[in-house]
């Protein structure tokens, strides 16, 4: 046949097509070779004559299309081609995340990873709070305010389809509010046990509760009723914690005590009350116990309820007999009764009384007269002695006309009901004027501690008042003074007499006094272990000063001694307390010196217990427990009490008194020189947590925090250092810092859009570049959408080769990743060509 010379070539594609319910596949025929028909076999017993074709398969599955193809002049075979075809059900949006907490505290971020599956390029985040991010950002979100949120994911189907779904995840954010612990205790009364019931006071969020009863019993509700039956004193204590642990713990503790119910005693006192119409009498209650309630009978008939005390009147005079009941009102105890007599006796009777004082005058002879008296009274008569009268009720002052003894008279009357009366008389003499004369014996009192001067005023006259001058400066007013000297020597002692009335004039009278000291009696002494141990001999030497002094000695083990020194042997070692009392036989003063003393039968000897030598340091050894007099010999040579040592090892003193001869070891170890500073990468604006690698006594950084983990906030502006201090077991410091490096707040990677794997070195690979990923996903596919490459790492690159061999083309390469900080999905898509 004669044809065009050109052979038939069948091709074709396939592409999906936009279809949401049924699988539909758009073929694409690039068949060449000037053919002129075509028959499609689709796999699924369906046949087509057209060019291209677009078929709906009743299902999903796979199927192999073929198609054949016929030139004009039939000169050339027909050509066909068989492409398998995967036929996948309709893609259909579901909305799906996670987020990494759905409780969490304020100023902490919240991650969302998007699950979604489906045609869905352009996610939409709402967060809850007015926040909302469009793909290809995915939140890594900070609330600053604590409350509930709900966080909502939209995704779209961009293609015609246009579906869509959405999916919410409620989170709730706590406060920063501190913990404040806090509650109060109420007591029921019972019997035989105490049920107390808390009311708990606790402030804070999302607070949960810890009791511990104090006897073993525990609660976590808010509020406890608790029953105790032993006696005793329990502490109650409340810690209390914030449930997703944003706040510290707080604690409070408070004691409660249970006693066996106190026994009810009666017990009052009673009175008659002054009153001349009516028999009173007042009870004043004097009952003990608790929870208590009162029952009184007065003796004559009359009864009174659940009164504490009682006020009552008697219709007659008489004797009766009250009695009070005491009952518990819990019934817990039984009742206890008192009878208490009481006579009723006639009403009070009036006292007459007064006093008088005579005001010293030249020309006059004048007292004053003050009412003392007592009881219903309100009507009182003087009589004066000399004739005179007066009807005053508090004070009468009364002028007599010449010298003598008069006799003053008070008659007190009754003007009430009960109508008594009562006198009463005082004498008061005046003599004749005397002028003053000074006088005075001074005596220095014998006292062991102090320079003292008694002067005794024997001076004379009328209305005197008395001046004392004691020759150091001090003054007196007084009729006779004792006055201590602050030091031994001769003073003038001077007295003044005045005539308070001024009726003569001044008189002095002067004596020179010697005041000499006398030494006190101190009680002193010292007390040693003298010759071998095994004697057990202590020697006391007295010490002691003062005049005319007697000593007595206790040993401390029942021994006495008189003598000034003592020498004594014990029985056996220990530890005793020997006293010496020392008394002035001339003076009567003593004092009394104790001094406890150790008597040993071998030395004692103690050397640091354990220790350790810090890093670039030293530790001093001491050998301690010897009183006086001790000689040492170290290891080294060393023959001092203590020992400085730089090296970790074993040592060992012994030590001699004379008497005894005793040794010890200790063992000291090296600390560790600790290397503890280590690098942090952390997202700029992220909280981070360092923390001191080493687990020590006390911690101490820069900020001044005292913990092992420093929180806080990292600005990322810089590289920094934050320094710290640890306190390892030995008490040894160390010093190191953590570097804080700021890493990329957001990714960015680049792809080419051609390479030449030929070999040469140069541009062999599809290498993808870039910074800040965290994770990355790189698919490349062939122009019929087959997958020929896939990597997850930056460093693995794509060297063209699909099944062994490279192929000149132009490849889709589809790239998803991730931030180290921006945590959300980053998509890319584009043409990559191999060149040969």
């Amino acid at each position: 046949m004669i044809g065009s010379g050109q052979v038939l070539d069948a091709v074709f594609t396939w592409t999906v097509g936009p279809d949401c319910t049924l699988p539909q596949i758009a073929f694409t025929n690039f068949s060449s070779g000037n053919p002129i028909s075509y028959v499609w076999s689709m796999g699924d017993g369906t046949t087509y004559t057209d060019t291209n074709v677009v078929h709906t398969y009743a299902a999903p599955g796979f199927y192999f299309v073929e198609l054949l193809v016929y030139d004009l002049s039939g000169c050339s075979s027909p050509d066909s081609v068989t492409v398998p075809v995967n036929v996948l059900p309709p893609q259909v949006v579901v909305a799906d995340f996670t987020v990494d907490a759905v409780q969490t505290c304020t100023g902490t971020a919240v991650s969302t990873t998007n699950l979604s599956t489906g045609p869905a390029p352009q996610p939409q985040w709402d967060m809850g709070d007015g926040i909302v991010y469009v793909a290809p950002f995915v939140p890594y979100h900070l609330y600053p305010n604590p409350g509930t949120y709900t966080i909502t994911l939209i995704v779209n189907d961009p293609i015609a389809c246009n579906t869509s779904d959405t999916m919410s995840v409620v989170i709730q954010v706590d406060s920063l509010l501190p913990i404040t612990a806090g509650f109060t205790l109420a007591t029921v009364p019972d019997c035989n046990q105490l049920v107390v019931q808390s009311s708990n006071t606790s402030t804070g969020d999302n607070l949960q509760f810890a009791w511990d009863m104090g006897d073993g019993t525990q609660y976590t509700d808010t509020n406890v009723t608790h029953t105790y039956t032993l006696t005793g004193t329990y502490t109650v204590q409340l810690i209390v914690t914030d449930s997703l642990g944003c706040n510290p713990p707080d604690t409070v503790t408070t004691q409660v005590s249970y006693a066996a119910p106190a026994p009810v005693v009666a017990a009052f006192t009673v009175s008659q009350v002054i009153d001349c119409a009516l028999n009173s009498v007042q009870t004043v209650n004097q009952s003990t116990g608790a929870t208590m309630s009162f029952a009184w009978d007065m003796g004559d008939g009359n009864t009174y309820g659940n009164v504490t005390d009682v006020l009552h009147n008697y219709a007659v005079q008489g004797t009766y007999n009250i009695q009070l009941i005491v009952s518990d009102v819990n019934g817990c105890v039984p009742n206890d009764t008192v009878v208490v007599p009481i006579t009723i006796a006639p009403p009070v009777i009036l006292d007459a009384a007064f006093t008088v004082s005579q005001e010293p005058d030249c020309d006059e002879l004048k007292v004053d007269c003050t009412n003392l008296s007592t009881g219903p009274a309100p009507s009182y008569s003087w009589d004066m002695g000399d004739g005179t009268t007066y009807t005053s009720t508090d004070v009468v002052d009364h002028v007599y006309a010449v010298p003598g003894t008069y006799t003053i008279t008070l008659i007190a009357t009754d003007t009430l009901s009960c109508n008594g009366a009562d006198t009463t008389s005082l004498q008061v003499t005046f003599a004749p004027f005397a002028p003053v004369a000074a006088s005075f014996n001074p005596v220095q009192v014998v006292d062991c501690g102090q320079l003292i001067v008694n002067a005794t005023n024997t001076s004379t006259g009328s209305f005197m008042v008395f001046a004392w001058d004691m020759g150091d400066g001090t003054q007196y007013a007084d009729t006779n003074v004792s006055h201590t000297y602050t030091t031994a020597g001769t003073y003038d002692v001077q007295l003044v007499v005045s005539d308070l009335a001024g009726c003569s004039p001044n008189d002095t009278a002067s004596i020179t006094v010697v005041v000499d000291p006398l030494t006190p009696v101190v009680s002193d002494f010292t007390i040693t272990q003298v010759g071998s141990c095994a004697l057990l001999t202590v020697q006391g030497i007295n010490q002691s000063t003062g005049d005319s002094i007697a000593f007595s000695w206790d040993m401390g083990d029942g021994t006495t001694y008189t003598t000034t020194n003592v020498s004594h042997q014990y029985t056996s070692p220990g530890v005793y307390t020997v006293e010496l009392f020392v008394e002035d036989l001339a003076c009567g003063n003593d004092a009394t010196y104790s001094v406890t003393v150790t008597v040993i039968d071998a030395l004692p000897l103690v050397l640091v217990s354990s220790g350790a030598i810090c890093p670039d340091s030293t530790t001093t050894l001491f050998a301690t427990g010897i009183s006086g007099g001790a000689t040492y010999l170290w290891n080294n040579g060393s023959t001092a009490d203590s020992l400085v040592v730089s090296v970790a090892g074993s040592y060992w003193v012994t030590a001699s008194t004379g008497l005894c001869l005793g040794s010890d070891t200790v063992d000291i170890v090296e600390a560790d020189d600790l290397d503890l500073s280590y690098g942090f990468d952390a997202c700029p604006g992220a909280p981070i947590t360092l923390t001191i690698p080493f687990q020590g006594t006390a911690y101490l950084w820069e900020t001044g925090d005292e913990q092992q983990n420093l929180y806080l906030l990292f600005p990322g502006l810089d590289t920094t250092d934050y320094d710290f201090q640890v306190w390892d077991s030995y008490g040894c410091l160390h010093e190191d810092s953590v570097t804080v490096t700021p890493m990329d707040s957001v990714p960015q990677l680049f792809a080419p859009n051609a390479f030449t794997p030929d070999g040469d070195g140069i541009n062999d690979e599809f290498v993808i570049t870039g910074y800040g990923e965290e994770k990355i996903e790189l698919l490349i596919f062939n122009r019929w959408g087959e997958q020929i490459f896939k990597s997850t790492s930056l460093t693995d690159a794509w060297n063209g080769s699909f099944n062994g061999q490279i192929k000149q083309d132009v490849y889709v390469y589809k790239l998803r990743y991730n931030g180290e900080c921006a945590h959300e999905d980053v998509g890319m898509i584009g043409h990559v060509t191999v060149l040969k």
